[in-house]
C-alpha cells in the first residue's frame, strides 16, 4: 500500500513518453485507399534498417490479376512483381516527419523525393516534383482486416 504513490507518480510521467510514441511512429502494416473507394488497395509493411525508414507492398486486396510494377535500373525499364516492392526508401528522422529518401510510382516507375508523417491515426505520404506535390494518406491495416491475417502476412514478407 506504502508503494501506490510511487506507482503512481511512475505512471504519470511515463504516459506522456508512452503517448508521444504513439504520435510519432510510423512503422507498421498500413493500408491504402483510392480516392472515393471504401475498400483498401494495398496493405504496406513500414520499417526501419539501419535508422532508415522503408516501404514495402506485402498485399493486394481484391484484384483478380495483380499488375507488375514498373522499375527503372541503369536506364533500362524493367517489370517486376508488385508484392515485394519498395515504395519508399532511405528516409531519415527529420524533426516530426521522416524525408530526404526516395518514393516509387509502381505504375510509372518515376520516383520522387519523399515525405512521410503522421497525423493522428494515419500516415500522410508526400511525393515532391519540383515544386510540385501530391499526398497520400494511409490508414492502419488493422482497422481493414482481421490482427490474425496481418500478422501472418507481415511474417511472410
Amino acid at each position: 500500500m506504502q508503494h501506490l504513490p510511487v506507482l503512481l507518480i511512475l505512471l504519470l510521467l511515463c504516459s506522456p513518453l508512452a503517448a508521444n510514441r504513439c504520435k510519432t511512429d510510423v512503422t507498421g502494416i498500413w493500408s491504402t485507399k483510392e480516392p472515393g473507394s471504401r475498400e483498401p488497395q494495398l496493405h504496406i509493411r513500414v520499417f526501419k534498417h539501419r535508422g532508415r525508414l522503408y516501404a514495402r507492398i506485402i498485399r493486394l486486396l481484391h484484384v483478380q490479376k495483380p499488375p507488375q510494377a514498373i522499375l527503372h535500373v541503369n536506364g533500362e525499364e524493367k517489370k517486376r512483381p508488385l508484392i515485394g516492392t519498395t515504395i519508399f526508401r532511405d528516409l531519415v528522422k527529420k524533426e516530426d516527419a521522416w524525408a530526404g529518401g526516395r518514393l516509387l510510382d509502381p505504375n510509372s516507375g518515376s520516383e520522387y523525393r519523399c515525405r512521410v508523417w503522421r497525423v493522428g491515426g494515419h500516415l500522410k505520404v508526400r511525393g515532391y516534383q519540383f515544386i510540385f506535390y501530391k499526398t497520400f494518406t494511409w490508414f492502419p491495416a488493422l482497422r481493414t482486416a482481421s490482427g490474425s491475417e496481418i500478422i501472418k502476412i507481415a511474417r511472410r514478407n
